[in-house]
């Protein structure tokens, strides 16, 4: 699963600020549900980094000056999937570990999509192409910088309905996400 979720924000790298974008929506999440549990260390960690990705997405959206690359969108999903561990394996913590799922379940179900059609096809499931999400919001004729907004706005959503919902049974949240 850890190193899925460093995958997962790997991937999504594909369009300017949308791994950046995608990643400050799931570590306010994280923030928050640790400021809920009150595991203050997590907090610290969310808002250091939120920090300097702040910082950094202010040069990476589109159109890009800086860019991520893989050591950048890896070392987030190293840091992502480190947080999600923390907020819901910290002794005494209330948060169901499916909670995090969903708050990064684009990047997740993106990642799962592509590879399963890859293997589907008898191809490598590590062979690049452009059946990602962005790819196919792009293909049928949305613009770049709508293209990361409205993938935001998925993100935004279901980091909204996992923290509402943070409180609610895993297999309900869980058939949730997949139902919809």
């Amino acid at each position: 699963a850890f190193v899925g979720v460093i995958n997962a924000v790997d991937l999504i790298d594909g369009l300017d600020g949308l791994a950046g974008g995608v990643s400050v929506i799931a570590l306010v999440s994280f923030a928050f549900l640790a400021y809920l549990d009150g595991n203050g260390a997590a907090v610290a960690l969310c808002l250091a980094l939120l920090g300097a990705l702040l910082g950094f997405l202010k040069y990476n959206f589109f159109p890009a000056r800086v860019f991520m690359g893989d050591t950048g969108s890896l070392g987030l999903g190293f840091a992502l999937g480190f947080m999600a561990i923390f907020i819901t394996q910290t002794p005494g913590s209330k948060i169901s570990p499916v909670v995090p799922v969903l708050i990064l379940g684009l990047p997740i179900l993106d990642t799962v999509w592509v590879m399963s059609r890859r293997i589907v096809r008898r191809i490598s499931p590590f062979a690049p192409d452009k059946t990602h999400l962005h790819h196919k919001f792009l293909d049928i004729g949305f613009q770049h910088r709508f293209t990361v907004i409205f993938i935001y706005g998925i993100s935004l959503f279901w980091a909204i309905f996992s923290v509402v919902f943070h409180e609610g049974r895993e297999v309900v949240l869980l058939a949730t996400y997949l139902g919809v």
